[in-house]
């Protein structure tokens, strides 16, 4: 019984991390809110890949961060657009991630 009960865990934490962009990128088309955020100097490194900068962008006076995927120094402080969730505004993508993201008229 315990080792089926560390099997089920096992394999549905190996689901959830497996499934959750996926389900992000689904529920972020479809209840999507729209917003402008602004790049921060502020980045993100992976081994030898160059930095790619976070944006910052506030929701009822809570600042929240993502990649901006924007790896040039000289775009820091510009302002782009943002697709996040209502009722979990830390998840969040830049638009240009989605290939044909509609309904937003802020800047990309």
């Amino acid at each position: 019984m315990k080792q089926r009960v560390l099997a089920i865990l096992f394999f549905g934490t190996l689901l959830y991390f497996l499934l959750k962009p996926f389900a992000e990128d689904f529920f972020l088309k479809s209840f999507g809110i729209c917003a402008n955020a602004s790049i921060t100097n502020e980045s993100t490194r992976v081994r030898y890949q160059m930095a790619d900068y976070k944006y910052q962008f506030s929701v009822a006076g809570r600042a929240f961060t993502g990649n901006s995927l924007v790896t040039d120094a000289n775009k820091i402080g510009d302002t782009v657009c943002v697709v996040y969730l209502k009722v979990y505004p830390s998840v969040s993508r830049r638009v240009i991630y989605f290939n044909n993201f509609k309904g937003c008229t802020c800047k990309y």
